[in-house]
């Protein structure tokens, strides 16, 4: 049945987010539901986390040396779920492929740069109604 957190197996996220999509849409379905889209600074030290940049984040409100995360998520009158995240990735990483931060840490050279609230999911997914 799979294997319990720690365990070291690899899993597809976003094949997860789309097996479970019909049963979220089944058991919190709602005509009024609502989709937020959020997102969200996470302040950091260094510069050894993916995406770490001095950059706005709206949770200190001021430039700081952080991660900023974007976040979908269904809200509605019988409960809400968190549908998607993506890491904004500042254009510093994605313009230098051989940037040695980005190859340290095995991040692809074809990730391009694209502005806040951009993802493959939002593409695919336009309406989570």
């Amino acid at each position: 049945m799979g294997c319990s957190i720690g365990c070291g197996a690899w899993w597809d996220a976003g094949a997860v987010r789309d097996e479970l999509r019909p049963s979220i849409i089944e058991h919190l379905g709602d005509p009024q539901a609502i989709w937020v889209i959020d997102e969200t600074g996470f302040l950091k030290k260094g510069r050894h986390s993916a995406g770490v940049a001095r950059q706005y984040s709206g949770t200190a409100g001021r430039l700081e040396s952080c991660q900023i995360g974007v976040f979908s998520a269904y809200a509605g009158q019988h409960g809400q779920v968190l549908l998607d995240r993506a890491l904004d990735l500042p254009a510093e990483w994605t313009n230098d492929p051989v940037d040695s931060t980005i190859k340290r840490l095995n991040w692809p050279f074809n990730t391009l740069f694209a502005t806040s609230l951009i993802s493959p999911y939002f593409s695919q997914h336009p309406d989570p109604r």
